[in-house]
């Protein structure tokens, strides 16, 4: 005869705690979304700058950087002008992306993500007359805002608009996957980030290859537009 083994009522604490981890990992999943829709918009914006401007890029300034200090080594001028008018802008939606989160309260997420689709907005206006890089300067101050997301979502670098860091994370976790430390589990946040990222550049450039610049712009400020309402009416419910 099979025994029955008869398991012990769980105390509060036990079920609080339980209840606890589940909507732990319930709002982790809830959050690679939003990180994944993130990244892959740098990548695409990123495939933008390098296709429409030889090669500059308007969300990865390491790229840029290095860029930069071969032009100098090179003593061409105005190449150098082109890159440090997008550091500078980049750096300059940092600073305001930062100072309108500090200013939104619990709606940070919804007011950087709305103030990114107004840039990416005038871009696409911008572009259609054809001057060049001051066009598209505006989507370098959006990718700069962007990044003030990081750490919206639990605390997860979330639509950060480079990747080094989230290999880096990905060699990490491999580590501590042959260590027997964590389950092979571990390495799929961060190799889906780097592979939304590469599946964004690969968007922008079909896109571009069909589409007219302005309306592929256009097409991720409204993006951009949808993400604020949709993380505004998020905040709003779970008040």
């Amino acid at each position: 005869m099979q025994e029955t083994v008869v398991m012990p009522p769980r105390s509060g604490d036990e079920a609080r705690a339980s209840h606890v981890v589940r909507m732990s990992s319930e709002v982790s999943a809830r959050a690679v979304l939003p990180m994944l829709g993130l990244t892959a918009l740098a990548g695409l914006v990123d495939a933008i700058g390098y296709t429409q401007l030889s090669g500059l890029y308007l969300s990865f300034m390491s790229g840029n950087s290095t860029r930069l200090g071969v032009l100098i080594g090179h003593g061409e001028l105005p190449g150098i002008g082109a890159c440090l008018a997008v550091i500078g802008c980049f750096v300059a939606g940092a600073c305001v992306g930062t100072l309108l989160a500090d200013g939104m309260g619990r709606q940070r997420a919804a007011g950087v993500l709305a103030a990114e689709a107004a840039l990416m907005g005038s871009a696409a206006i911008l572009t259609c007359y054809r001057i060049g890089l001051p066009a598209l300067l505006p989507a370098v101050m959006a990718m700069g805002m962007q990044n003030v997301l990081h750490g919206e979502f639990r605390g997860v670098d979330a639509g950060k608009t480079f990747v080094t860091g989230v290999l880096f994370s990905l060699g990490q976790s491999l580590a501590n996957v042959v260590r027997g430390r964590v389950g092979v589990a571990a390495l799929a946040v961060p190799a889906a980030l780097w592979a939304a990222f590469v599946a964004g550049v690969v968007a922008g450039a079909a896109g571009l290859s069909l589409y007219p610049l302005p309306l592929t712009l256009s097409a991720t400020a409204l993006v951009l537009a949808a993400a604020a309402l949709l993380s505004c009416a998020s905040v709003r419910s779970s008040a």
